[in-house]
């Protein structure tokens, strides 16, 4: 006999955070809740309510040094909270730091390193809240722009546009490329298949983009952020063609100087992004059922270098050892050898 697992709706998972190297996976959740979870098992070590009931949480960030966690829900209400938690997660003392509401709906939060402020995007904007003093600095945005922490220089900030580089510092919110950004000549015109296809990860020199093309193909760029700074003029980035058996569905991060993603067949892949022009194939790990991507935005994460962390409705699922599973699949362009 079948059974069939019932859950609460409002308890479903909207968003991951894990902080590199923590024992530990934060989970927002539909019903404004933010749960702890151990990550070797996924268990539950801890819940939090900093939101109000029945507010969907957009977006969280987590800062390890400084155990400062940063929350943003749907209603666009900020937070942020000073936490003492156990190596496993478990959670022993609550200091709320910051509290504030912004005017438009935020689609976007990251921490400044020193804790100090919390950077907004929202829709047209992006706005530098300073914890303790408000709003202190704003500037216009795109809507389909992404903001990433600098990987390698922490008092900066990158914001990428689908044409355009542009570089701001955590202090002030001030711009240090000039003439409206650095242009990426190899993607001009185009437009990222969501907002956020483009990846990062903290302590890597590359930011990798995906893009959706004509004729079934699919576009890779790979900036490398040494060159990146308020000196450049232009950054001669290839966009990379490749025509891949089912498209990109997810980009979900950067782990062994590979790109991983879950393709539209269900499928988590990966692709090598050191001379990615010249790569014949990628690969296939292992695949998660089309039943359990019911959710319109997938929580989805590399979190250490052979593990995934992926939410099912209300459960948070993690994979080990799965990428060790290894498929070569040639592109549909490239013969087989």
């Amino acid at each position: 006999m079948a059974v069939t697992r019932l859950f609460e709706e409002d308890e479903a998972i909207s968003v991951i955070e894990h902080p590199p190297d923590a024992n530990f996976v934060f989970c927002g959740r539909e019903n404004g809740s933010i749960s702890i979870h151990e990550l070797s098992t996924g268990r539950v070590t801890a819940k939090l309510r900093f939101h109000a009931r029945m507010v969907g949480i957009r977006d969280i960030k987590w800062n390890p040094q400084l155990a400062i966690l940063a929350s943003v829900d749907e209603a666009s209400c900020c937070i942020a909270t000073r936490l003492a938690l156990t190596p496993s997660g478990e959670c022993q003392q609550v200091q709320r730091l910051f509290e504030g509401r912004v005017g438009k709906s935020v689609l976007q939060v990251l921490l400044a390193p020193d804790g100090s402020a919390m950077l907004l995007r929202t829709i047209g904007s992006s706005e530098l809240w300073k914890i303790g003093h408000g709003l202190t600095a704003s500037v216009e945005t795109e809507e389909s722009s992404t903001w990433v922490a600098h990987p390698t220089k922490e008092e900066q900030l990158i914001l990428l546009q689908a044409d355009t580089v542009r570089v701001f510092t955590w202090a002030g919110l001030v711009e240090t490329t000039t003439d409206g950004g650095i242009p990426l000549g190899a993607t001009t015109s185009l437009s990222p298949r969501t907002s956020g296809m483009w990846v990062s990860r903290l302590g890597y020199n590359m930011i990798a983009g995906v893009w959706r093309l004509e004729d079934q193909e699919t576009g890779f760029t790979i900036l490398e952020v040494a060159n990146i700074g308020p000196d450049t003029t232009q950054l001669e980035v290839a966009l990379v063609r490749k025509k891949l058996h089912s498209h990109i569905k997810l980009a979900i991060g950067l782990s062994r100087s590979s790109l991983f993603f879950l393709d539209t067949r269900g499928w988590i892949c990966s692709i090598g992004v050191k001379a990615i022009a010249d790569v014949k194939f990628y690969t296939r790990h292992f695949f998660i059922p089309l039943a359990w991507q019911t959710a319109s935005e997938l929580a989805l994460k590399v979190i250490t270098k052979n593990s995934i962390a992926f939410a099912h409705q209300d459960q948070l699922k993690i994979f080990h050892g799965f990428l060790d599973f290894e498929e070569k699949v040639y592109f549909r362009d490239s013969p087989d050898p």
